[in-house]
């Protein structure tokens, strides 16, 4: 295995840990979104139509 430069260390250190908090940030977010109901009443029915956005 080739040495690195110590640059090349420090880029890789946090290319790595940067990856690991990107995903971590994503998955919190991908479950922690917000749903919002969207209601209309259809006058001549009566009923109540949702849509979820």
């Amino acid at each position: 295995m080739p040495q690195l430069a110590p640059l090349n260390w420090v880029m890789l250190f946090f290319l790595f840990w940067g990856s690991v908090m990107f995903i971590f940030v994503f998955v919190w977010w991908a479950n922690n979104k917000s749903y919002y109901f969207f209601s209309v009443s259809d006058k001549s029915t009566g009923k109540l139509k949702k849509w979820c956005w």
